[in-house]
């Protein structure tokens, strides 16, 4: 379960970049601003990356309780 949530984290701050730059790409060869990914960017992202965070915290402090 630690692993789900490290993975939710990289993949989250992957997310991240790729939807800034498809932010950026969009409003250069379109001229008009793509709300999706700025959406994205802003709250998605963030949103997934403290969940993952805050889980493998959890699930990692719970997994240290029970060995000792």
């Amino acid at each position: 379960m630690l692993k789900k949530f490290i993975i939710i984290s990289i993949v989250s701050l992957i997310v991240l970049a790729i939807s800034i730059i498809m932010h950026e790409v969009a409003v250069s060869f379109f001229g008009k601003k793509d709300i999706l990914f700025f959406f994205i960017a802003v709250f998605v992202s963030p949103l997934l990356f403290f969940t993952g965070v805050i889980g493998s915290i959890v699930i990692y402090s719970k997994e240290r309780r029970k060995r000792h």
